[in-house]
């Protein structure tokens, strides 16, 4: 749906909630993310970064059209007026947004959720796990170099993307690192629940982490990155493990922690279990959507 949309509500005066699921309204690309590292500078220097940089599929022709769509939503206040409230799934999204200058009361904080429970899954648990998109932003390279100095454990990778061949050739002389490809979700699911903790290495600012939640409610716990939202979603200690974005060392340490005490994996695990039974559930998510439309409809927010 094209922006227009916006200004068609906006003169029937109906109310818009806009959940953003990525940073399109910031970025070009979507994601601020530039030459293998975080990005914001179209935040502080204005659109006209994306044309320069080719930010946009790499084309100065398509970013010069992203910039132009971008800059009109800008010039006629869509964010400020035409969209009622915003639904951000993490904090660290609803800061970025509001330092674009979207008002803070205008910006709820609402996280993902499931919409089925896999359960907890008690099984004969042996790998490591990691689940998305084989692209570069997501720190694959740094959670296959931290493996070299890992070789007690055994880690698999679901997923699949632009990068697939040249991780698995990073990886060449590692027998303790599986490439299981892309798989259904369902099949996704069944191995998260049979992983001792799932890694989540992104080296982006991620707006959220559906894998971590997905281990979450399997009782499984995780090790994440601290770019991004991922890290408001574990608890260290509690519920995983932090560890410093595309530093393999420091996160070769974060899994040689918890290899070595099964104990404080199961408790995580079961903390974890917890979490999701208070945060991620369908019925807790239906009541804060709920409360986020109804201020839309009637202005009370």
């Amino acid at each position: 749906v094209s922006p227009s949309i916006y200004d068609a509500c906006f003169d029937r005066r109906i109310p818009v909630v806009q959940t953003l699921h990525n940073y399109r309204f910031l970025c070009a690309n979507g994601i601020l993310y530039r030459n293998k590292s975080p990005c914001d500078k179209c935040l502080k220097a204005g659109f006209m970064q994306s044309i320069f940089y080719k930010c946009y599929h790499g084309s100065r022709f398509f970013s010069l059209i992203c910039f132009r769509i971008l800059s009109e939503i800008k010039k006629n206040q869509v964010l400020l007026k035409k969209i009622s409230y915003f639904i951000s799934p993490s904090e660290f999204c609803r800061k970025k947004h509001v330092e674009a200058g979207i008002p803070r009361e205008k910006v709820f904080v609402k996280p993902h959720f499931l919409y089925n429970d896999p359960g907890l899954k008690e099984t004969d648990k042996k790998h490591l796990l990691f689940v998305g998109a084989l692209r570069d932003y997501k720190g694959v390279k740094t959670l296959i170099d931290a493996f070299r100095t890992c070789q007690n454990s055994r880690l698999r990778i679901i997923g699949d993307g632009p990068i697939k061949e040249e991780l698995k050739q990073f990886a060449r002389g590692l027998n303790n690192i599986e490439f299981l490809g892309h798989l259904s979700h369902d099949a996704a699911i069944t191995e998260i629940g049979k992983a001792l903790f799932v890694i989540f290495p992104s080296s982006c600012y991620e707006t959220f982490g559906r894998s971590i939640i997905e281990a979450f409610a399997c009782g499984v716990p995780v090790i994440v990155s601290d770019a991004g939202a991922a890290k408001e979603l574990i608890e260290p200690g509690v519920t995983g493990l932090t560890f410093k974005a595309n530093d393999s060392f420091d996160l070769a340490k974060k899994i040689r922690l918890l290899m070595n005490d099964n104990g404080l994996i199961h408790e995580m695990g079961n903390n974890a279990r917890k979490v999701y039974e208070d945060r991620y559930t369908m019925s807790r998510n239906y009541e804060e959507i709920m409360k986020i439309y109804d201020a839309a409809i009637t202005g009370n927010g």
